[in-house]
């Protein structure tokens, strides 16, 4: 049967763990080493280890697992499974007490276990078991310990109930032959000193020393040393080679506290001297009284350090730990139970109950306790544990702990190995008589703290100052400018090299690392105009310098400033070309032959000029360092890569003149000098801008400063921040350095103007602050030229043609002098497209130009007016011949498009005569009535008519022809004649002569009358409008059928006006001709008989209102005008129920009767109608 190990670190079991404040050297950090049980209820009740170390055994129920502990311990990851042995008792030996092992030759090994009443050895290998009884009769506890001796084992049991405590030998056959030796006291500790053949049984109040050679043979079985002193021995460990005991004690008298002591025994073969004894310095938890016993222990003899295991008195277990003098303690709490001491099923305590423990030391310095456990079922706890030495010799890499004491490996130092050596790889060489020279050392551990170090050159007299501790690998420090090779006491070695010594606390290390260097000259230059320097390496601080000489000038050494590495000195201003020589107090020195001084430019004053000549000083040295040059003499310079001559004024003065061009380049140099020097141009200035006072031919003069020559033009730019062409050269028509005339685009508009010259340009600040102040918005007054289209009454979109014209677009209206700002897209300079809000009449555009960086320049463009759409008449109603005449007059009906809804805005007049027609409620859009009276009889032709709305007119000259009326009741001419209203007089009828108004008759005899029709045809293109208006007057009864045509017309709506002419001949605009009767709809041709009312485009019964029709249709008729040659029948009655009376005209609906007296005067009178409507 395989069982399996797995190996996992377990965070919840660990935080059970407690380490007591002052325990450091026990890792919290546990390992948990767990085996896969075979089924749940086999948790391990025992864990113990081999005596010596091999094996660790897991015991429950009537199983026994077991594995290597090497094995257990080489374990790295819970994934990888362990391979491991058990097998099941052959007896139910559930009741096990205690365990241990048995080695043999080769890898076997054998177990006793123990219960109540028999005693059992295990063969783990061949799986078998055999067993002795012990002799107790009792089902109560008891305590055993168990010790191997040889290839036998020595047992004690305790049976307390019947208090017999026996130590018995049990030899390798599993014999107990041999009689055991009994005491009166219960055991606490049984220990072999296998080497010696010593057998410590401790128990309580007192400690034997046995002799286990002795106890295996028939000799007789009594102790050799007895100490009896009150103190029991509970656990402890042996160092055989030096024969000394350590064990965890407790005195039984005069300890109030039960406080537990560690005691120190050394021995010999026949005796036990108590060596010392010291307390143990902790006390159990607060809930805890007291520790109960030590019961396990472990010992490092390597180090000097001893383990021991504690139980209190609620069972909580701890681990101590201390040095083998008793020192160094530390206490580490394992578990809390909480108080639950249930002796009786141990399985119910809370906390980890210890079964074993041991340790186990390594190569690697990572040292092991391993604790075996019962209430943890099948796990191991594993703990590292650090040494007893100091600072645990600062880890295993540092040093080792040996008997206390740290060994350092080498390197390392103190009495912790917590410091390295320090090591000395480099260190730099210092040039003679530098004072202070840095020297910086190499090396490494150096440590941390700058305060410990310290730095000694040559020998302890000379130390290094200023120590800076740049990390662990570097040293810097100041040495002071002795020197050494003056002293030969000072020890050096072969090749010239001086002592080190640092020291790093109490650690130091010295080496021949440091030496001094010879100065040495490399080269010169001449430097910041009026300097020289010299450069070389190692070279001494200036007071040691002797010498410096230039040509036959001496150089004051205190116009010098050095390092180690190069010399800087001012020359003389008058120096002039030679050797340069340079020495030091020891002799060493070094010439350069024939130095050449290079004439420095330092300084040109302006540095910004005019783009007009202007005169230039540049200031330098050594302009005559050649001995041939002179004052007054020329000198030749370069600007750009034109030679330009100047005139030596002094030995640091020039000076010329510049030309009037621009210099694309405007560096000076000289041909034998690296200095250079610039100058540049001011900016050029806008002063103002003049303007033609039409602003038509679209000129432009810019005048300012620092303009270009005409010859420079290609540098000119001028620039517009608006126009889509940015610059502006092409349109550039004259030039010089202080104007510039330009002819401006035809879609230019205000902007920002900008000049640049090769790059300067006019709205920056020059570098010595000046400029850049002169006018740069070029504000143009707009001219507006036209406007498109007439917005409509409702607001439309106009556009506005112009030249400079301004977003800023304002309207004026005839009503409001204020301006009113339009929202408007601007397009170009030459177009505008604004919104015109709903309005009516004339107004005003004005373009305005403001200039946004000055609130007072405003321009306007000159005032351009125009009008909402003009209101105009397609139709006047009634058309004919009506009559005006003083009271009534008649009602007017003005048809078109654009009219406004404000009577107050709007006269009517009638005739060139002007006279007034009385504006009726309502005024739509289209239509418009008004009431025209006048005391004027007649006019000769067509009376127009004139609209005039917010100052706007409109003339319809196709209006109507005005009439007088003729007397009669209730009609004209008494229905029984024809009015002629040209006259006024009636026309009477046979018979109704005898009155002017026709009115009565001279016969009472019915009358027939044949008439002959006469047919007039005229063919025209009309457009028509019209207006059926609802009659409120009753119509005369007509006695004629008139018919009109008009075809070669697509299908229209209908429009019939009776216009009241002189016959009762009606004009149709129609596909079709309809005569109406009161409550009838006639065929064409039907006659209307007396009493029907002829209603224009409408069928209408008696009593029924007709609905106003209008209707607009463009054709191209043929006009019919007909007089049929009807048969008429007139009674000498008129019809009933026609009494309307005669004033009633106010729809201007007339009709007359048709008599044949007068047809011949009705169609001369019908053609002349006709002829005057086309």
């Amino acid at each position: 049967m395989k069982i399996k190990f797995f190996y996992f670190v377990s965070i919840i079991l660990a935080s059970s763990f407690f380490l007591l404040a002052s325990s450091q050297r026990i890792n919290l950090n546990s390992t948990i080493i767990s085996i896969d049980n075979i089924n749940s209820t086999n948790l391990s009740e025992k864990t113990i280890f081999s005596e010596n170390g091999k094996f660790v055994f897991f015991i429950s129920g009537n199983y026994i697992f077991y594995n290597y502990i090497e094995t257990v311990l080489s374990v790295s990851s819970s994934s990888i499974p362990l391979p491991t042995t058990g097998f099941k008792y052959t007896k139910n030996t559930n009741n096990l007490k205690t365990i241990t092992s048995v080695p043999f030759i080769g890898n076997d090994s054998k177990v006793i276990t123990i219960t109540n009443t028999y005693l059992y050895l295990i063969d783990i290998t061949q799986k078998t078991t055999k067993e002795i009884i012990i002799g107790l009769q009792t089902q109560n506890d008891f305590n055993c310990y168990i010790t191997n001796y040889l290839n036998s084992i020595f047992i004690t049991i305790s049976d307390i109930f019947f208090t017999k405590y026996d130590l018995q030998f049990i030899d390798s056959a599993f014999s107990t032959e041999n009689s055991g030796i009994g005491v009166a006291e219960p055991q606490t500790m049984l220990i072999t000193d296998s080497k010696n053949k010593l057998i410590f049984y401790g128990n309580k109040g007192m400690i034997r020393l046995l002799n286990a050679t002795n106890l295996a043979s028939t000799l007789p079985k009594s102790a050799i040393f007895t100490i009896n002193d009150s103190v029991s021995r509970y656990i402890g460990s042996i160092d055989v080679e030096n024969k000394l005991l350590y064990t965890c004690s407790r005195n039984e008298i005069n300890n109030p506290t039960n406080k537990l002591s560690f005691e120190i025994l050394n021995y010999t073969s026949t005796s036990i001297n108590k060596f010392k004894s010291v307390d143990i310095n902790f006390l159990p938890k607060s809930t805890s009284t007291y520790f109960a016993k030590c019961n396990f222990s472990s010992i490092d003899l390597i180090q000097g350090q001893i383990f021991f295991t504690l139980i209190d008195s609620l069972q909580n277990q701890y681990i101590l730990s201390m040095d083998i003098n008793g020192n160094n303690q530390e206490l580490f709490e394992i578990n809390n139970n909480n108080g639950n001491n249930n002796n009786n099923n141990d399985n119910n305590n809370n906390g980890v109950i210890i079964t074993s423990f041991t340790l186990r030391r390594s190569n690697n310095g990572i040292n092991k306790l391993i604790i075996g456990t019962k209430n943890l079922g099948n796990q191991l706890l594993i703990l590292n544990y650090k040494s007893i030495c100091k600072n645990d010799c600062s880890g295993y890499g540092s040093g080792e702990c040996l008997n206390l004491k740290c060994i350092c490996k080498e390197g390392f130092g103190l009495d912790d190995c917590s410091q390295r050596y320090p090591i000395i790889s480099n260190v730099s060489a210092l040039p003679l008589r530098r004072s202070p020279g840095v020297i910086t050392i190499d090396g490494d551990y150096f440590g941390n703290d700058v305060n410990k170090v310290s730095v000694k050159i040559g020998n302890t007299s000379y130390s290094c100052t200023n120590i800076e501790l740049i990390n662990q690998q570097r040293i810097q420090c100041n040495f002071s400018a002795v020197a050494l090779m003056d002293y030969s006491t000072i020890p050096k070695s072969s090749d010239g090299y001086y002592k080190v010594m640092v020291f790093i606390g109490d650690l130091w290390v010295e080496s021949f690392k440091f030496k001094y260097l010879l100065p040495s000259f490399e080269n010169f230059i001449q430097k910041d105009f009026d300097k020289i320097k010299i450069i070389g390496d190692n070279i001494m601080d200036l007071q040691y310098q002797s010498l410096f000489k230039l040509g036959n000038s001496n150089i004051n050494k205190f116009n010098c400033n050095g390092s180690i590495n190069e010399i800087i000195c001012i020359l003389p201003s008058d120096a002039v070309n030679g050797d340069l020589i340079i020495s030091d107090i020891y002799g060493n020195g070094y010439t350069w032959s024939n130095v050449i001084l290079n004439p420095q430019l330092i300084s040109l004053s302006p540095q910004l000029i005019s783009t007009s000549p202007t005169d230039l000083t540049i200031d330098g040295l050594f302009f005559t360092s050649i001995v041939t040059s002179k004052i007054g003499d020329l000198f030749q310079i370069l600007i750009g890569n034109q030679n330009i001559n100047t005139i030596i004024k002094s030995s640091s003065t020039l000076q010329f003149k510049s030309i009037d061009r621009i210099y694309s380049n405007t560096t000076i140099s000289l041909e034998n000098s690296k200095n250079s020097l610039t100058f540049d141009y001011l900016s050029p200035s806008i002063t103002s801008f003049i303007q033609p006072s039409d602003n038509g031919n679209g000129l432009l003069r810019i005048q300012g400063t620092n303009f270009v020559n005409p010859l420079d033009k290609s540098l000119l730019q001028i620039l517009s921040s608006t126009t889509t062409t940015s610059n502006l050269i092409s349109n550039v028509m004259d030039l010089n350095l202080n104007y510039i005339d330009i002819k401006l685009p035809n879609d230019f508009i205000s902007s920002l103007i900008t000049i640049s010259i090769d790059g300067r340009l006019s709205n920056k600040t020059n570098s010595d602050g000046t400029g850049g102040n002169g006018l740069k918005y070029l504000n143009l007054k707009p001219i507006i030229t036209n406007i498109t289209p007439l917005p409509s009454l409702k607001g439309d979109s106009i556009t506005i043609i112009g030249n400079y014209l301004s977003n800023n677009i304002y309207m004026i209206t005839n009503n409001n002098n204020n301006n009113n700002k339009l929202d408007c897209n601007f397009i170009n300079g030459n177009k505008i497209i604004c919104k015109v809000p709903i309005g009516s009449g004339k107004f005003k555009i004005i373009s305005q130009s403001n200039n946004p960086y000055d609130s007072n320049d405003i321009l306007k463009s000159l005032e351009f007016q125009t009008s909402y759409t003009i209101p105009t008449i397609t139709s006047v109603s009634p058309s004919g011949f009506f009559s005006a005449i003083y009271p009534s007059g008649f009602t007017i009906t003005i048809q078109g498009n654009n009219f406004i809804t404000d009577k107050s805005l709007t006269k009517v007049s009638i005739s060139d005569s002007n006279i007034d027609c009385t504006i009726l409620d309502p005024i739509t859009d289209t239509t418009i009535k008004c009431n025209f009276i006048s005391n004027q009889n007649q006019w000769s032709t067509k009376i127009s008519v004139n609209l005039t709305q917010n100052s706007l007119s409109t003339i319809f000259s196709d209006g109507f022809y005005h009439y007088i009326h003729c007397v009669g009741s209730p009609y004209e001419c008494s229905n029984n004649g024809q009015c002629n209203y040209l006259t006024g007089l009636c026309d009477c009828k046979p018979g109704y002569q005898v009155k002017s108004d026709c009115s009565v008759s001279t016969t009472i005899v019915s009358t027939t009358t044949t008439t002959t029709s006469t047919t007039i045809t005229t063919t025209t293109t009309t457009t028509t409008t019209a207006t059926a208006t609802p009659s409120t007057t009753p119509t005369p009864t007509s006695s004629a059928i008139t018919s009109t045509t008009t075809s070669e017309a697509p299908p229209t709506k209908t429009t019939s006006t009776q216009t009241g002419s002189p016959s009762t001949n009606s004009i149709t605009t129609s596909n079709q001709i309809t005569t109406t009767s009161a409550g009838n709809t006639l065929n064409p041709t039907s006659s209307t008989s007396a009493g029907d009312t002829p209603i224009p485009t409408s069928s209408t019964s008696a009593g029924d209102t007709p609905n106003p029709t209008t209707s607009t249709s463009t054709s191209k008729p043929t006009t019919s005008i007909s007089t049929s040659k009807p048969t008429t029948s007139t009674s000498a009655s008129s019809s009933s129920g026609n009494d309307h009376p005669a004033s009633s005209d106010s729809d201007n609906h007339l009709s007359s009767s048709n008599n044949s007296k007068s047809n011949y005067n009705l169609i001369i009178f019908t053609l002349f109608f006709v002829l005057a409507l086309l």
